[in-house]
């Protein structure tokens, strides 16, 4: 990267229409003045006024004009390009102006942040998370979460029943969850395959895979890191079996981030939390009025992923900016078998010249997938795109960088289950220094890392190649091809 652009062009004050109108502004026959407009074409009017102001906010001179400059395309064409892929993007919902972020690339800074914040919390705490394990961390976060409860805060908990099995087996920890319900607090178990009889929303591969903290509506987190000790490090007394990206965020996204809760709290079938009855402090005095929005904050897209109730805005958003990607798009992700729109999406990037790199596991807590991607690999190769696997750790982090303006952080994997089965969250955010950071990440992963050549995979004896094409077809029961 060379030097910032601070020049605003004419292309980047261009109006572009979010989409096509459903009337016809050659007929003359009909008066589209304000006082003859129905109410559906006022409300679409109103709707695209909000988004061409809210794109005005983002693209500032002031924002981007410290952007870094890229040696291949020019600041002023990935502007304006970025222009017209957010205005298609905001029809998604969950967007938000004025954000902060913090990023946290290991487990010790997270989680002493999580339970720093916990403590600090007043009025309500909702977690949500596919694995809660009965060991240290998820001891700790447990702790404090009935510290809370104790203190008269309203405490919800969401976990997924099949990620989080070990609870089934582990009675001291049942006890600290039996202590909070006693003193006011909800726990809720995601779709428990044990409960009959099943509905048909609720079948056993739609797990939730989401994780989730909020407090107060002042503060929020979200990510990959699951509660439990391979997600933090040694000096918070985990494992640091996982390389994990975890972000902190206040301002109105936090709002956002409390209807991805409300969501996930109904499809259990348990009344939504903000229908249950409110603990004597929320009885007491009205609830705090979340912080205003930081001047100099940051964009951030709040996206959902609900297959069961057609909800695919995370997988619309990832093929939308890989349409649109101008120089670079780094992404990681722990088991790399995208399904065909995004395979096509990835492919296409690659095809008009995007320099596509993919970061993936090299040690995996799922082998098979490993072997799998293994399988596939030649087919990205030979389209131009490079394939690093993490040797040093294994990996769990799911970043996308795009041309050193866009990133998505969240629990969302370039495979079948995300994809078309979980229940999924994540943060798309449109600021440079947020991209930068993670770039940066993704660089020094880079480091630990080796790279997959065409030279690797035409060396691979003939049982290797069997093994991967049996690894490949035997996950075909989910009903996904790449290919």
């Amino acid at each position: 990267f060379a030097s910032r652009h601070t020049t605003t062009s004419n292309a980047r004050t261009r109006h572009i229409p979010l989409r096509r109108q459903s009337y016809s502004t050659q007929n003359t026959s009909h008066d589209l003045s304000p006082s003859h407009q129905t109410p559906s074409i006022m409300k679409s009017e109103q709707h695209k006024a909000q988004i061409e102001e809210l794109v005005k906010r983002v693209f500032t001179p002031l924002k981007l004009g410290t952007r870094l400059e890229h040696p291949r395309v020019p600041g002023d064409q990935i502007t304006f390009r970025w222009q017209k892929t957010l205005k298609r993007m905001l029809p998604l919902g969950g967007a938000s102006t004025g954000n902060k972020l913090t990023i946290f690339s290991d487990g010790d800074t997270a989680f002493e942040s999580m339970w720093a914040s916990i403590k600090q919390a007043k009025e309500r705490v909702w977690m949500e998370t596919y694995i809660l394990e009965p060991d240290t961390i998820g001891r700790k976060t447990l702790s404090e979460l009935i510290g809370a409860a104790h203190r008269g805060v309203e405490v919800k908990i969401i976990y997924d029943f099949v990620g989080s099995k070990k609870l089934l087996r582990n009675e001291s920890f049942n006890q600290m969850l039996r202590e909070l319900r006693s003193l006011g607090g909800e726990v809720v178990a995601f779709n428990p395959l044990i409960n009959w009889p099943w509905k048909i929303k609720l079948w056993g591969f739609f797990r939730n895979h989401r994780k989730v903290l909020v407090i107060d509506d002042a503060v929020g987190y979200c990510g990959g890191m699951n509660c439990g000790d391979e997600y933090s490090g040694k000096m918070t007394g985990g494992t640091g079996y996982f390389r994990d990206t975890h972000v902190k965020v206040t301002g109105p996204a936090v709002k956002e981030l409390s209807k991805v809760f409300l969501n996930s709290m109904a499809e259990t079938g348990k009344e939504e939390p903000h229908k249950t009855s409110i603990t004597r402090i929320t009885q007491n005095k009205p609830r705090t009025p979340p912080p205003p929005p930081e001047e100099e904050g940051v964009f951030i897209q709040v996206l959902m992923s609900n297959m069961i109730r057609n909800r695919h805005h995370i997988q619309k958003s990832i093929r939308l900016t890989l349409r649109n990607a101008q120089d670079n798009c780094y992404m990681t992700t722990p088991y790399f078998l995208p399904p065909i729109p995004l395979k096509r999406a990835i492919l296409a990037a690659a095809k008009k010249g995007v320099d596509v790199r993919i970061l993936t596991a090299g040690m995996s807590d799922a082998p098979i997938v490993r072997l799998a991607s293994q399988h596939i690999y030649h087919l990205f190769l030979n389209k131009g795109v490079k394939i690093y696997e993490l040797t040093s750790s294994a990996l769990h982090s799911k970043t996308i960088t795009v041309d050193g303006i866009y990133s998505t952080i969240g629990s969302f994997n370039l495979d079948p289950w995300s994809h078309f089965y979980n229940l999924e969250l994540n943060l798309a955010v449109l600021d440079p220094q947020t991209a930068l950071q993670l770039e940066a990440d993704f660089k020094r992963d880079l480091t630990n890392s080796v790279e997959v050549t065409t030279e690797y995979l035409q060396n691979r004896t003939f049982f290797q190649r069997c093994i991967h094409w049996a690894a490949y077809n035997m996950l075909a029961i989910f009903k996904w091809k790449s290919f």
